[in-house]
């Protein structure tokens, strides 16, 4: 049988708790009795509380991003989300910001309302790449490219994803 896991949480340098993986793929962050006395929340999503925190799909989604950022140089995502496992970012549907979304907690008015003010911001980024700076015109045409094409392979079908689940 194999061993399971577990680490000790320190935020900024003080010992925070532990996080264990248990049967089932649940993860389990518990709050030092004397880090909760004096310490912050590791994330909004994580209040300090002496009840454990539990996550029954893998890392909560704060240690997974975390883990992301760390081990993957962000061209990966350590999301266990949907059936998804260290899911390479393009490769990212709507279904997968969707579960990420639910992970957080998020209605699925919030997470239309997130999408629909992504969607605002899109005439603003197209202009920040081309009137940066730095980068060729073909670069810039290159990432405005992939940036339409993730809008429209991924986040703008979250209302129909959104929609179908109803």
């Amino acid at each position: 049988m194999a061993s399971l896991l577990w680490g000790n949480v320190f935020y900024n340098e003080i010992y925070a708790g532990i996080l264990r993986e248990e049967l089932g793929d649940r993860m389990v962050l518990e709050y030092d009795s004397a880090y909760i006395q004096t310490g912050h929340p590791l994330a909004y999503t994580l209040p300090l509380q002496s009840e454990p925190h539990v996550s029954y799909s893998g890392l909560h989604p704060f240690f997974d991003n975390l883990v992301a950022a760390c081990l993957y140089d962000y061209k990966t995502m350590a999301l266990v989300l949907d059936g998804a496992s260290n899911l390479a970012i393009g490769n990212l549907k709507a279904k997968h910001i969707v579960g990420l979304g639910n992970e957080y907690g998020l209605s699925q008015s919030a997470i239309q309302m997130s999408c629909d003010q992504l969607k605002k911001a899109i005439p603003n980024a197209k202009a920040a790449i081309e009137n940066a700076s730095v980068g060729t015109s073909e670069l810039k045409t290159n990432l405005i490219e992939i940036l339409e094409k993730r809008w429209n392979g991924t986040f703008a079908l979250i209302g129909q994803h959104l929609s179908k689940r109803q």
